[in-house]
């Protein structure tokens, strides 16, 4: 699934634990280990994240505490479960916003590349026809007088 579906099952797990604590009148200091009353973000991973391994760790500490509101090891075989996919998906989410920058570099430099060969061309072109003011111009085009390439390429005539 998607991080964002992750992160929705991870944070009902997180809620429907703390709810049962709660209902099964845990004591003060198991509540807070499972992160009762504490602020999270549902819609972010690490907090998401945070939650889950809150509740886990709570588990361990608390087992009949958990056990007598009714949480069961199943349960929280399947928040362990929950917690591997939620990594995962960051993994994966971290993973493609680095081979997107990589991506977005290595265009950059292709472009910059291109650049600098079109500007040598415009030079060399401009030098050798210099006496063909009508060619050389056609070389001056290539590229700016500010250096840059032009935004869109010039429009030719309009048909009616």
């Amino acid at each position: 699934g998607t991080q964002g579906q992750h992160c929705k099952s991870g944070a009902a797990f997180a809620a429907a634990v703390r709810e049962a604590l709660k209902r099964g009148k845990a004591p003060a200091d198991a509540l807070k280990a499972a992160g009762v009353g504490g602020k999270g973000n549902e819609g972010k991973v690490a907090s998401v994240i945070e939650a889950v391994m809150a509740v886990l760790a709570a588990y361990e500490k608390f087992p009949e505490v958990f056990r007598r509101a009714g949480v069961l090891p199943a349960d929280m075989e399947k928040g362990k479960k929950i917690l591997v996919s939620l990594n995962a998906a960051d993994m994966t989410q971290e993973t493609a916003k680095v081979t997107k920058t990589k991506s977005t570099a290595a265009r950059n430099t292709l472009r910059r590349r291109v650049e600098e060969t079109v500007d040598a061309i415009r030079g060399a072109g401009m030098l050798e026809f210099c006496e063909k003011p009508a060619v050389a111009a056609r070389f001056a085009a290539l590229v700016p007088a500010g250096g840059k390439p032009p935004k869109k390429p010039p429009e030719g005539p309009k048909a009616n």
